[in-house]
């Protein structure tokens, strides 16, 4: 079996089908005529090729793939064909216009992953720029303290930018969400800090609490009567938090206890498409 005279033939035709994707993406979202299919469909070839003719832009110290013009016929003619034949395939798919809105649709529900995803960045991204700020202006022997570091980051990520930003933190502002009272309006300055008191300084505490009390009481056997006071004060606690975290996904749409005690809620901002 002739190997060399079969890849001669079978390259080229992946070559064409490697940008088939790209000229019906440009065609059916993007409304893009075939004249400028034709030019996007080169000049994402032509990057193709000066990737490889750069060796990766000098990562590597000599190309690793010569410069080829039949591919950048090929990868040209492949978004050429995307685009003609888009008009045929978009009758088994919805219209730009009805994956707006279902995303648009999608986006108005403000769900717990969502609200779960800005904590995590201002935990992790918010909280490790909040770090070296206090670093580089000598506060950093202040926050060796595992709690005191806590408090500060605490203060700052998730009660004084919010007041400043009228109800978003950082990471709530990336998943365009914003904390406002149940009417609607923003929330007032109390609110804001009443409910981020509520999860930051309540909750939350209250669970590591009841980890630490059980540790505490059932691993290191420090069983004396203040401590079992304080383990099942806490675990009452810690039932509470967890029936009415079921209670809130299961019946209320994730609106848990600190919304209603602070009379907040949470609304997305992503904005209607136009047209």
């Amino acid at each position: 079996m002739d190997t060399g005279c079969e890849t001669t033939r079978v390259q080229p035709f992946f070559n064409i089908i490697l940008t088939i994707p790209f000229g019906v993406y440009l065609r059916y979202y993007f409304k893009q005529p075939i004249r400028k299919i034709i030019l996007y469909g080169f000049g994402l070839s032509l990057f193709f090729e000066l990737t490889q003719l750069s060796g990766l832009y000098g990562i590597y110290p000599r190309p690793y793939r010569l410069f080829d013009v039949d591919d950048l016929i090929l990868n040209t003619s492949g978004a050429f064909v995307g685009g003609l034949i888009t008009p045929f395939l978009v009758k088994a798919f919805p219209t730009r216009e009805q994956t707006d809105r279902r995303s648009y649709d999608q986006g108005r529900k403000v769900t717990v992953l969502r609200r779960l995803v800005a904590l995590i960045f201002d935990y992790l991204v918010v909280g490790t720029i909040v770090g070296i700020f206090l670093s580089l202006v000598g506060l950093d022997k202040l926050t060796e303290n595992a709690y005191f570091s806590y408090f500060i980051s605490t203060l700052i990520i998730f009660i004084i930018i919010p007041v400043l930003t009228g109800g978003q933190t950082i990471g709530k502002k990336v998943v365009k969400i914003r904390i406002t009272q149940k009417s609607g309006k923003p929330a007032g300055i109390g609110q804001l800090i009443w409910r981020q008191v509520l999860i930051y300084d309540g909750a939350l505490p209250i669970l590591w609490g009841f980890n630490y009390m059980f540790v505490e009481v059932f691993s290191k056997m420090h069983q004396s009567q203040i401590n079992i006071f304080l383990l099942g004060m806490l675990g009452l606690l810690t039932v509470f938090l967890g029936l009415n975290f079921i209670w809130g996904i299961g019946f209320k749409h994730g609106y848990f206890f600190y919304d209603s005690w602070a009379n907040t809620t949470q609304i997305s901002e992503i904005k209607q498409p136009q047209g």
